[in-house]
């Protein structure tokens, strides 16, 4: 036998007996860590007693500072209550859940830098956030593209869950709502004309569009219709003044909650005393302390009631005041109820994005906080009630949507 050959042979023999001893030490072959910062990494994505990672990691994007970041705070206290209560609960299948928060300050740019700074932590399998649908819209494709489950709690607008399969959304859309709205409106409040004051921004736009449509259909007409520029306008009289002018009888306001209780009291300064209507993100304590007495006649329509007898719903917002000292409200139910349902997928389909994505977006029934959730190609379908202020207090209103 040539030499050559046989030293061909004998050099197969050591690369097959390293490549053995390699298996039967555990080692992968490129286990010479430095000790770098990724240990969180190489402790998840390895055990030593188990398959099992250590914890399963998802992210929240939002606006924890900034002139919307009292919403940040709500959704970032949510999801610190369900994380801590699955994790004290032995986690998800015995693994624990790991958040790491991060702040867009509710613009789109932010978003978007932040949004690229988190696909590149290879553990985050889902992020939740952010609060508006503008932010959601410059965010959503990012993840879209990274392959991670993006559920946006409070994004209503319809282009949202057509940015792909990863993104769902947690209340419902605006086509929904806006239909509900123009129903109560002209059916139980027998109003005919309305005057519409609505942010400038995407969701602004669309309930405009959306709530126009179906009031006319119904038979009614939008005797006006104009936007203001978010912590811009602090005077709103000028666009009250013309519904009035107009012969508004419902004014429909889509806005913050400090711009509500200022349209509200300017609106009552101005002699129209009838009522106003505005969507569940204006629903917070704040609004009542600003509005003072100038409450009566200003309802909203939300998915939430914070008078729904069930007992875990009442449990989870003894829970919340007392963690937070504020009442629970439509943007922490919606984010209970978005984070809760990834969880009960993430518990059935494992830690695999596709999966959970697929599992979350479509499903005939799961039970929410309040009643049961419907959903089709990632929008949800919920229950919605009109709720009315009594005696500094938001209890569910007697003229309910008909």
């Amino acid at each position: 036998m040539k030499k050559t050959k046989v030293l061909a042979i004998v050099l197969c023999l050591v690369l097959v007996m390293s490549a053995f001893a390699a298996c039967s030490n555990g080692s992968t072959g490129n286990n010479s860590s430095s000790g770098s910062s990724s240990d969180s990494t190489a402790s998840n994505s390895s055990s030593t007693s188990s398959d099992a990672p250590e914890y399963y990691k998802v992210a929240y994007l939002g606006p924890l500072t900034g002139d919307s970041s009292q919403y940040g705070e709500i959704q970032k206290a949510t999801m610190e209550m369900i994380i801590e209560n699955t994790n004290e609960a032995g986690g998800i299948n015995g693994v624990e859940i790991k958040c790491d928060y991060y702040d867009d300050k509710n613009t789109p740019t932010e978003s978007t830098i932040v949004a690229n700074k988190i696909i590149q932590d290879e553990e985050v399998i889902a992020v939740f956030g952010t609060f508006s649908s503008t932010c959601a819209l410059a965010a959503g494709p990012i993840f879209q593209k990274a392959g991670i489950v993006f559920g946006a709690p409070s994004s209503s607008h319809a282009d949202v869950t057509k940015i792909g399969d990863h993104v769902v959304r947690g209340t419902n859309m605006q086509e929904v709502q806006q239909s509900q709205f123009a129903s109560w409106a002209y059916n139980t409040m027998g109003a005919r004309k309305v005057g519409l004051i609505y942010l400038q921004n995407d969701t602004g736009v669309s309930v405009d569009e959306l709530f126009t449509a179906a009031f006319e259909e119904l038979g009614g007409e939008i005797v006006s219709s104009d936007a203001y520029v978010a912590n811009q306008t602090k005077d709103f009289s000028p666009l009250v003044s013309k519904a009035i002018s107009a012969g508004a009888e419902l004014i429909h306001a889509f806005c913050t909650y400090a711009d509500g209780a200022s349209i509200v009291k300017q609106a009552r300064t101005l002699d129209f005393n009838g009522p106003i209507l505005m969507h569940g993100q204006t629903m917070t304590d704040e609004f009542i302390e600003l509005v003072g007495d100038d409450y009566e006649n200003c309802y909203f329509i939300t998915s939430i009631d914070l008078t729904y007898p069930g007992e875990k719903f009442q449990a989870v917002c003894k829970e919340y005041l007392e963690r937070t000292g504020k009442n629970f409200d439509s943007h922490a139910l919606n984010m209970y109820d978005c984070f809760s349902k990834f969880l009960d997928s993430l518990e059935k389909c494992g830690p695999d994005p596709d999966a959970i994505a697929a599992d979350m977006r479509n499903y005939d029934s799961y039970e929410g906080l309040i009643g049961n959730i419907s959903c089709v190609d990632g929008n949800v379908e919920k229950p919605m009630v009109v709720v009315e202020i009594q005696d500094g207090a938001f209890v569910s209103s007697d003229k309910q949507i008909s």
